[in-house]
């Protein structure tokens, strides 16, 4: 089947240009999935399926489940499957988060989770250091991490939430420590007061209500999402999304 979804055919080039840094043959993976060279170097929006197949291929090659996201390290093959299993054993959300902030503190590779506070009626959810990482920074972790990377890592992040409740969670601001890049200033112009830049932080807020919302996925639909991760990660789902999302879309 032909799938209707594209992404921007920048994401293409961005992820090779990614593996192409860590010495990945990018060349050798394109000639194996028949992807043309022209389809990349046209200026037009790229297939979202294929773009999640590519994905997926370089995260065999570079044996990394986290290639292109913030991580701090290698995240070994399998590790998402069973972050997975560990947060659907949960109750609500909030039980997630937590529960993959732990998984974080011990799977081997992760240098950083994501951590949550209420405040108000307001969920804030940001980038920080590993409990267990008494030196250095996490300024000086992430700032070798590209603005792009950085937003890569916060957008998988969401879809994961969203995933677990099985709906959309509308957000209500994003938070960038790093001064507007100019390939986010188009984005910046669209979302003035949900997009901030120079803050003392990486993340995202939503409404706290989200927070106690059941985790619906149980082991069968987590198979499905796995077998072709990173797709629904990159990409919201259609069947979870509101009008208003679709047409922001």
């Amino acid at each position: 089947m032909t799938d209707p979804v594209t992404v921007p055919v920048g994401y293409v080039r961005a992820l090779l240009s990614a593996a192409e840094e860590k010495g990945c043959d990018t060349s050798a993976i394109l000639r194996a999935m028949e992807i043309s060279p022209g389809a990349i170097e046209a200026d037009q929006d790229f297939p979202a399926l294929t773009y999640g197949k590519l994905y997926q291929r370089i995260m065999r090659v570079m044996q990394d489940e986290w290639f292109g996201m913030l991580s701090g390290g290698r995240i070994r093959p399998g590790s998402f499957r069973m972050l997975c299993l560990s947060a659907i054993q949960c109750k609500t959300l909030e039980q997630a988060i937590i529960r993959t902030g732990e998984f974080c503190e011990i799977c081997r590779g992760f240098r950083v989770k994501y951590v949550h506070e209420r405040v108000g009626d307001q969920a804030i959810l940001r980038l920080k250091k590993l409990d267990m990482l008494g030196d250095g920074t996490l300024e000086a972790l992430v700032e070798r991490f590209s603005p792009r990377t950085i937003r890569t890592s916060l957008a998988m992040t969401h879809h994961f939430n969203c995933w677990l409740v099985g709906q959309q969670i509308p957000l209500d601001t994003a938070y960038f420590a790093f001064s507007c890049p100019e390939e986010f200033e188009e984005l910046a112009a669209l979302k003035p007061t949900t997009v901030k830049f120079d803050q003392g932080f990486n993340g995202f807020s939503f409404d706290a209500r989200y927070l106690d919302y059941p985790v619906v996925q149980g082991e069968e639909s987590l198979e499905e999402f796995v077998r072709t991760a990173p797709y629904r990660l990159v990409i919201e789902d259609p069947a979870v999304q509101s009008m208003t999302d679709k047409v922001r879309g």
